[in-house]
């Protein structure tokens, strides 16, 4: 049996460990950039326009970029990290309740330990349109269950879909094929 869910569950856990990932503040961080740079824009163009040397205009536009970004950064990390840990516990305890119906046992602290296995990559294609090919990401995880035991379930997501169906499984074991050098007794 499998439920359908918008959000990969290893992101969404450790956005509930320790909020937003690094591209957030980078964002933030671009948008400081932005701004900084724009006001100091009309100070460089009256500089060309006076017949000034740009390049002390350039150097203090730059130093306060830099000083926008930081504060860009710090701001938006004050500003959303409790936030989006609570959004993600929230998200994270209907997962559990999910997990439920397929008969796996856990809590929302032990699906915070949840753990990666392995990650596999293969191409599908839709049922409407067979000459174009899909990559189909499954990773499989583990899941530590309330009677100690572990779980592993699969997560199955292809690139460019927001959908991901998680299903009780594991991935087949890959075989490995070797050439063996044969003795020759004489």
């Amino acid at each position: 049996m499998k439920f359908v869910v918008n959000y990969d569950v290893l992101k969404k856990i450790y956005q509930s460990k320790n909020g937003y990932g690094i591209e957030r503040y980078l964002i933030g961080g671009l948008c400081g950039v932005a701004t900084g740079m724009s006001l100091c824009i009309p100070s460089w163009i009256n500089s060309v326009q006076n017949g000034e040397n740009v390049i002390p205009n350039v150097i203090l536009s730059g130093t306060g970029g830099v000083i926008t970004v930081i504060l860009a950064s710090k701001y938006f990390q004050k500003l959303n990290m409790e936030s989006a840990k609570q959004v993600a516990d929230f998200q994270l305890r209907l997962f559990v309740n999910q997990l439920h119906n397929i008969e796996v046992r856990t809590s929302l602290e032990l699906l915070k330990d949840a753990k990666l296995n392995q990650t596999n990559y293969k191409r599908v294609y839709s049922d409407n349109d067979i000459k174009i090919p899909k990559l189909m990401q499954i990773k499989e995880i583990t899941v530590p269950l309330t009677n100690g035991y572990e779980e592993t379930i699969l997560q199955e997501h292809i690139f460019g879909d927001k959908d991901y169906k998680i299903s009780v499984g594991e991935l087949g074991k890959k075989r490995e094929t070797k050439l063996v050098k044969a003795r020759m007794n004489a």
